[in-house]
């Protein structure tokens, strides 16, 4: 049956289930987490492209809902996770943000900073990963806390292991298990996220604001970007490898591919020139 959503001045959620696609009665449930995990991952874009050219990154929730959902862009895991947690907040989820370190494309032995948000959804006594953030691998279903138990999603399978109150999330591909992240469940208040995301967002050693990103979990295959090149993993294991080679190219992946509507001030020549020429990375 409907429920009563909380209502807040930050956040309108019918807004944003027209925008992912869900326009029936939601509960406070797996299934609807589900549908709304799956959702959002399928429609809202993962991108950085205020970040790369120098704006700022509000995590304001009535900013976020203006972006993501009013204007049809998208953003990278504090601003995805950001408005999710309000989202399931309203719909009376239980939910706390959580900080992670990336392991994904890292070597072993190092030790990355705290920069990734994801969410502890709590329904019942049951609780759930849920990040609608990380890109390229995003996992695209809720996992529940269970570590060691492989579970599928609506794309690659996933587990989380355990190492005393270390938590790993590993995502399967071609060549085996990978880790992503890994993280503690010690709640984060908004101030341990407006530090991180800065730093995110403006220093730069940040990839964030020297490299062009994106990605988004179609139906049936993911599709990455990294400045000029477009990646599409196919469920059934084909692999396209796309270079963008002139502006036509990067809009189509950014507009088409993507689904991000660019904003009128873009300067998308600009853009690709700075690409071209390495000044991105």
């Amino acid at each position: 049956m409907p429920i009563a959503i909380r209502r807040t001045a930050a956040v309108d959620v019918a807004a944003y289930l027209r925008r992912i696609g869900i326009q029936d009665d939601v509960a406070p449930d797996l299934p609807t987490l589900t549908r709304i995990v799956e959702g959002h991952t399928r429609t809202i874009p993962f991108e950085n492209l205020d970040p790369l050219l120098g704006r700022p990154v509000s995590l304001e929730p009535a900013a976020l809902l203006d972006k993501l959902v009013h204007h049809g862009r998208g953003g990278y895991c504090f601003e995805h996770n950001g408005l999710l947690h309000t989202v399931l907040d309203a719909l009376g989820y239980d939910v706390a943000a959580l900080l992670a370190r990336v392991r994904w494309g890292r070597p072993d032995g190092t030790c990355p900073p705290r920069t990734h948000q994801v969410l502890r959804v709590g329904i019942g006594p049951a609780a759930y990963l849920v990040d609608v953030g990380f890109g390229g691998p995003t996992p695209t279903s809720p996992l529940a806390m269970a570590p060691g138990r492989v579970q599928a999603t609506a794309h690659e399978p996933c587990r989380l292991l355990r190492d005393g109150e270390l938590l790993t999330l590993q995502v399967h591909r071609d060549d085996g298990w990978r880790p992503a992240y890994e993280f503690t469940l010690e709640p984060q208040q908004r101030v341990d996220l407006e530090v991180v995301n800065h730093y995110t967002a403006t220093h730069p050693a940040s990839r964030f604001s020297t490299a062009l990103l994106g990605a988004r979990a179609a139906e049936g295959r993911r599709i990455a970007l990294t400045n000029l090149r477009l990646v599409v993993r196919h469920a059934d294991g084909r692999t396209e490898r796309r270079p963008l080679t002139d502006v036509a190219a990067l809009r189509a992946a950014l507009e088409h591919d993507l689904a991000i509507t660019l904003p009128a001030e873009l300067d998308l020549d600009a853009l690709f020139d700075r690409l071209r020429s390495g000044a991105s990375g």
